[in-house]
């Protein structure tokens, strides 16, 4: 095939040039019982065309007025024979063709009939085909009296083919069919588009070992048929592509498909050719979500010759249980794209959404068609809604592009989104857009870019545009990183400059899961990632994660174009380029003038006998990793892996020329500056890295680096970053003792956030696993709804703890939040398990811990990818807790195990949940009334009974307090204090958790009193207990109140600890009486006991012994 450069827009973004679209009421156009599905509507002009199946019959509607009103329903076909299925319709000229095939006497065969009024009245039945196996579900173009049908049949060996058969006089005789797809393996739902003498095929074809492996083939003719090109895969991905359309505009062909991007995903992706199939641009996803999207439709519209408005429906089920129709459309060419609009009703699945249209005036007259049941039925009708999308006036750009040394550039690329030009021999440009709001940029080989992000153009405007050649000058510092270190440090690293206004295109997370190659050396192996940027770039530097094979290994670098979503090695951009291997980083200086949206790929060669290695991402792929072991004749997209090949840019726009130009001649680099909100920190340094300590916690801090040259600094790299106040908890478990006889008080703790609640739906028993060969990837969940949570708002999810059978995969631990019972919600944290422990519970910290908003669900769980087929994901025996317990990321969809399968278990995972509050054991029952409410509720809670190891956020030490006053400190992994209380009294205790001048809130308190205290308090007529001592029994508290006041009671063990009794409760004066036998739990040991009161006036104790 021909090969050349094409430079094409396919950005995804919304912009602001975006019209005014119009959605009118639906209408019921089959309107009547029985199921109506299978629909086709075309348009000629504003005359639709719309067929449909129901019960076997194919029916028929047509409408004068673009869809506003609809004439009555023809019965195109009756029957008894098993009936008639996939009607399909074109028009042209008059003439309206309706194809469908049905079961004959012997095999299924494709019918015609035909219309020459404008569908008022149709002839007879005409059969096309005389299959072989079995002909079905056809595709039809027209073009007055010339008929073009492709359909499908099963060859002698059973195998799926797409043929076509051609009419020349409106379907009276039909030519010999011809194979086209002439394959092995089974080709299927093909699609056909013509103009002039030109035909265009397309269909599905299956490329792998199993159905799901489905690539799109194209072949065209430009002699009507006499001959046709070797089909060509312009997918090349085997990602199951199904339910294509196709549409000619011009010289380009669009097709629209839904593809299995991964094995849970199912988007609509679009495929272009601008010079009718001779080369395809990188295909666009669309729809790009967790769902299933479907059945794909497309409409097109010029704005100027070579470039068009496009229109796209599709079904979807991601934003909801059912499938519901959307709109998504280009106004530029395929630039910027409207969000997804949806147009269907919202109860009930809508189906095999389509769409037809024409202009008139300013506005895009569309007509949208779906097929849906109607509410809580199975009765199947065909809907249609008009809309109406309001176009703006189109205004000129023009003017100049000069250098600014003063001649004219020819060739520069100007670009207003998807509108493009090119400047002439005397640097005159000129392009006609939609008045609205422009992304401009100019780009020229050899010269400094000019951007204009938000270039308004409501008028026809005059802009002449310098730019200035592009020359090596004082650089600042390339991809500088920071991070937080300890609390209150920040660590600086950087790499040597590249360019003005650089950064870095990557898709792996920076660690390495492995080291790969393509296989022995030959010279024909290779790796690619591909890149993409939405503006006009420089690329500047190659680099690779490497491990050399042997000493002096030299990698040989390229940059390819694209060819058809694939690297070309017939597009050469840049190299080759032959390095020497570096240790990790292996990095390759270039200079290679990008356009904006243009597809490159950076390339790593073996040459013969070489045997280094690249380093490989195995955590979510993103599918631009690309290998081949021919030399470049077949690529394999690798979506299980990042290879670690990053490309370093440099966009060197016209912002800042101001600054950049007195610095704009090479000079020498003698090190670099850093630099804490404006203020230089240190020396100058040749190091690339650098730490700035003691940094101001709980504040948002910028960071820059210069670099420093021989005539000055360059331009500051700057990032900011927000430095919190640390995370404290407090410490556990708090519990003091008198020891000998000088009232020495031993106080001992737990460390903080080594105990808490665990959230979880199972039993805690270990039963069974989930997993096996035929689920390459899945996601295991626990779901917990706002009701759920509400006793644990603003506490943290500290560790996460799943129940492993099976280690032979990789294991990802996952949170999400702001999901509903069909959708997890956002990805908020994933960490990858390292070392998964087979056949036990793995009790998992996470790096940092997440607070929970009982405003919203919150999942945990994990991702597996089963790479070895094994069984890893550990259950109970039930019985389920459906939609909570359960969830299961299947294919694209969440699913409860015992709704979908019937599986009556539960995950085996767990989370523990921490409260960074006074950890003070607060009573839920009324003691007033002495009723004891039972724990009802979900979720069940378990108490962690055999403590981890402490958490690994920083704190230094732990500030005592004795009634409120700091008495002491003791270093973090001393956990006691032994303090010598100083005269007869009472003392309150508690210890906090510190780092610096920040504390967590306290632990929970110890009371003791020291010998006189009880003679001096007991002489009150407030307190009295009954009976005393307690041997067994009741025991109650009588408070006698001479006015009214706020109260609380506290119980106090004899190892000081407290139990709140009655919390901030307001009585009236009076006599009251309370059961503190609930209080006291069957385990407390003999001893004494203190309660204590306290009221507006002061605190009030009395003892008692408790002698079981």
């Amino acid at each position: 095939m021909k090969t050349s450069f094409l430079i094409f827009l396919s950005l995804i973004i919304t912009s602001s040039a975006f019209s005014q679209l119009q959605l009118f009421e639906p209408q019921n156009l089959s309107n009547e019982y029985g199921p109506s599905k299978e629909h086709s509507i075309v348009a000629d002009g504003n005359q639709y065309y719309l067929a449909w199946n129901q019960w076997g019959d194919i029916m028929f509607r047509r409408s004068e007025n673009g869809g506003i009103n609809w004439g009555n329903k023809i019965t195109i076909y009756t029957g008894f024979d098993y009936g008639a299925n996939y009607p399909v319709v074109a028009a042209s000229e008059g003439n309206v063709y309706i194809a469908y095939y049905r079961n004959t006497g012997g095999n299924s065969q494709v019918f015609l009939v035909r219309s020459t009024n404008n569908g008022q009245t149709f002839g007879n039945e005409i059969q096309v085909t005389n299959a072989i196996r079995g002909a079905q579900v056809p595709q039809i173009v027209a073009s007055g009296d010339t008929v073009v049908v492709a359909y499908e049949d099963r060859d002698l060996d059973y195998k799926y083919q797409v043929f076509v058969t051609i009419s020349i006089n409106a379907g009276q005789t039909w030519s010999t069919p011809v194979n086209l797809s002439n394959t092995t393996s089974g080709a299927r739902w093909c699609n056909i588009a013509m103009k002039n003498n030109s035909l265009f095929v397309l269909w599905n074809n299956q490329t792998g070992t199993t159905y799901d492996h489905l690539d799109l083939f194209f072949t065209k003719s430009e002699n009507f048929g006499l001959s046709w090109t070797t089909p060509e895969n312009i997918s090349n991905n085997q990602a199951y592509n199904a339910r294509l359309k196709t549409k000619v505009i011009d010289n380009s062909i669009y097709v629209v498909v839904s593809s299995k991007v991964d094995p849970l995903q199912t988007d609509i992706i679009l495929y272009s050719s601008h010079n009718l199939g001779n080369e395809w641009q990188p295909s666009v996803n669309l729809s790009n979500n967790t769902g299933e999207s479907a059945r794909p439709d497309i409409w097109l519209e010029q704005n100027t010759p070579g470039n068009h408005r496009i229109y796209i429906v599709w079904s979807d089920d991601t934003y909801s249980g059912n499938d519901k129709g959307y709109l998504k459309y280009s106004l530029d060419h395929g630039y910027s794209w409207s969000q997804m609009m949806q147009f269907s009703q919202d109860t009930e699945d809508a189906s095999w959404p389509q769409i037809v249209g024409f202009h008139e005036g300013s506005a895009d007259k569309l007509f949208l068609a779906w097929y849906r049941p109607n509410d809580g039925t199975f009765n199947y009708e065909v809907w249609g809604r008009r809309a109406e999308n309001t176009l703006s006036a189109m205004v000129t750009l023009s003017g100049q592009i000069t250098s600014t040394e003063g001649p004219p550039i020819d060739g520069a690329t100007i670009s207003l989104n998807g509108f493009l030009t090119f400047s002439m021999e005397n640097g005159q440009y000129s392009v006609e857009v939609p008045a609205g709001m422009y992304h401009l940029s100019v780009v020229a080989s050899n010269y400094q870019s000019y951007v204009d992000p938000q270039l308004e153009l409501i008028e026809n405007t005059m802009l002449d545009i310098s730019l200035s050649p592009l020359t090596e000058g004082n650089y600042p510092p390339h991809n500088l990183h920071v991070q937080l270190q300890d609390v209150n440090n920040i660590f600086l690293n950087w790499e040597e400059p590249i360019g003005f206004n650089s950064s870095e295109l990557l898709y792996d997370d920076g660690e390495s899961n492995g080291l790969f190659w393509v296989g022995t050396a030959t010279g024909n192996e290779m790796m690619a990632v591909a890149f993409q940027h939405e503006e006009p770039i420089v690329l500047r530097q190659l680099k690779l994660f490497t491990s050399a094979g042997s000493p002096n290994e030299q990698v040989l670098l390229h940059v390819f174009g694209d060819q058809g979503g694939m690297p070309d090695g017939n597009i050469l951009l840049g190299g080759p380029y032959l390095i020497d291997i570096d240790d990790i980083w292996t990095k390759a200086a270039v200079d290679i003038p990008i356009p904006a949206n243009v597809r490159f790929y950076i390339v790593c060669q073996w040459n013969n006998g070489n045997n280094y290695r690249i380093g490989g991402d195995l955590n979510q792929p993103d599918g631009f990793s690309y290998s081949t072991s021919n030399g470049g004749a077949l690529w394999h997209i690798h979506d299980e892996i990042d290879f670690m090949i990053r490309a370093g840019i440099a966009t060197e726009g016209k912002n800042n020329l101001k600054e950049l130009l007195p610095f704009n001649r090479k000079s020498e680099l003698l090190g670099y500056k850093t630099y804490l909100d404006g203020i230089q920190f240190g020396d100058v340094s040749t190091e690339l890295y650098s730490t700035l300590t003691d940094v101001a916690v709980g504040e948002m801090h910028q960071v820059s680096v210069s670099a420093v040259y021989t005539d000055g600094d360059s331009p500051l790299a700057t990032a900011q970053i927000n430095i919190p106040e640390p995370l404290l908890f407090p410490p556990l478990n708090l519990v003091g003792e008198m020891i000998g006889s000088d009232n020495t008080v031993m106080l001992s703790w737990d460390d903080p956030a080594s105990d808490g609640t665990w959230l979880h739906w199972d039993d805690g028993v270990n039963t069974d696993a989930v997993g096996g060969s035929n689920i390459e990837i899945f996601d295991a969940a626990i779901r917990f709804t706002p009701e759920d949570l509400i006793e644990y708002n603003g506490q943290y999810l500290t560790k996460i703890a799943a129940f492993f059978a099976a280690a032979d995969c990789q294991i990802f631990l996952r949170v999400w939040k702001g999901g509903n019972q069909n959708y997890a919600g956002d990805l908020i944290r994933e960490q990858m398990v390292a070392y998964p422990i087979i056949n036990e519970w793995n009790t998992l910290e996470l790096e940092t811990p997440i607070q929970i908003d009982a405003s919203q669900e919150l999942w945990f769980g994990y991702r597996v990818i089963n790479t070895g087929g094994v069984f890893p994901a550990g259950t109970d025996n039930g019985p389920a807790t459906p939609f909570k317990g359960d969830m299961l990321l299947y294919g694209s969809d969440w699913v409860s195990m015992s709704s979908y399968f019937g599986w009556d278990i539960n995950w085996n995972i767990k989370g523990l949940i921490v409260d960074d509050s006074k950890n003070e054991q607060m009573m839920t029952n009324n003691p007033l009334s002495n009723t004891i409410p039972l724990s009802t509720g979900m979720p069940e809670k378990t108490t962690f009974n055999k403590p981890s190891s402490p958490f690994s956020w920083t704190y230094t030490h732990f500030n005592i307090y004795r009634n409120d006053e700091v008495i002491g400190t003791v270093p973090a992994g001393n956990n006691s204090f032994e303090d010598q209380l100083p005269f007869p009294a009472m003392f309150t205790y508690f210890v906090t958790t510190a780092w610096d001048t920040f504390e967590s809130v306290p632990s929970n308190e110890v009371v003791f009193f020291t010998q006189g205290l009880f003679q001096n308090e007991e002489d009150n007529n407030i307190l009295h207990i009954y009976p005393n001592p307690i041997t067994g029994g009741n025991i109650f508290l009588k408070i006698e109140l001479e006015k009214a006041s706020q109260i609380k009671i506290k119980l106090i063990n004899p190892l000081g600890k407290t139990t709140v009794v009655l919390e901030d409760v307001y009585l009236n004066n009076g006599v009251y009486t309370i059961d503190l036998s609930s209080f006291i739990p069957k385990e407390y040991a003999n001893g004494f006991y203190v309660v204590q009161l306290q009221t507006e006036t002061g605190f009030y104790n009395k003892k008692f012994i408790l002698s079981k």
